[in-house]
């Protein structure tokens, strides 16, 4: 394993290449020690994986990157939107023009493709592992793609890895510091500043179910509430979003 090295308020070790870095990170939680952040990245990783036991396409100069630190099993929901908004932040930290927002729960999208892709997990010791893939340089493409996505680059935005790797961490802290200082209904406003579809009409996928309705509102707890042809509200927790572009918003 190579030599773990400080950034700032982490530790960071890069591979050249690796089959995961979530699963090294899960490996490196039995040995987590109190206020230790630990962020691992690899230049190649062959078994990456996404939401819901999708894979993720690993693809040339990308950022592939898993953080791990200790996390209250009660306060998981709030890092899916402080890691979003802090990646968001960042893209205009790099390009301030660029037009950037957020899709619920946690894609980032930048003209209207996704950028990237979080994935949560629990870890030893009461620690979590975010699984970050961040589309620097290439982004995939084919017909069994959820949903169209693009990369910094095509979008004509130079960076590379470890720049945004830097620019991001710094984000996150902040981030962090805000949501120990204000809680998560500050955060959750700052989101939905930069939510993309609000007040328009959605469509909902999870597996069980299929809703369609109007983006009425993020709760201060991050659920999506959709309204509904009868005009009640209906809070849902998790689940792919879709525009409908068939649709209007009456």
């Amino acid at each position: 394993m190579p030599e773990l090295t400080e950034l700032k308020t982490w530790l960071w070790v890069d591979y050249d290449e690796i089959g995961s870095t979530n699963d090294e990170a899960l490996r490196l939680s039995k040995d987590l020690l109190p206020n230790q952040k630990i962020v691992i990245t690899a230049q190649k990783q062959s078994k990456g994986r996404g939401r819901r036991g999708r894979s993720w396409i690993s693809l040339d100069g990308n950022l592939f990157m898993s953080m791990l630190f200790s996390w209250p099993l009660e306060d998981c929901g709030a890092i899916t939107f402080m890691v979003s908004l802090a990646l968001l932040n960042t893209v205009l930290k790099l390009s301030p023009q660029a037009s950037v927002g957020l899709k619920w729960p946690n894609d980032v999208l930048l003209n209207n493709h996704k950028l990237s892709g979080i994935l949560l997990e629990r870890g030893e010791k009461n620690s979590l592992v975010i699984g970050i893939g961040v589309n620097i340089k290439n982004a995939p493409s084919g017909n069994n793609m959820l949903y169209p996505a693009t990369s910094l680059k095509a979008q004509g935005v130079a960076c590379d890895r470890i720049t945004f790797l830097k620019q991001y961490l710094q984000e996150f802290d902040n981030i962090c510091e805000k949501y120990k200082q204000e809680g998560l209904s500050s955060i959750v406003e700052l989101w939905k500043q930069k939510a993309v579809g609000l007040g328009q009409k959605i469509i909902v996928r999870t597996p069980k179910m299929e809703e369609k309705g109007i983006f009425a509102n993020i709760n201060h707890d991050g659920m999506l509430q959709l309204k509904m042809n009868d005009g009640t509200i209906k809070t849902i927790s998790a689940g792919d979003v879709f525009f409908d572009d068939n649709g209007d918003n009456n």
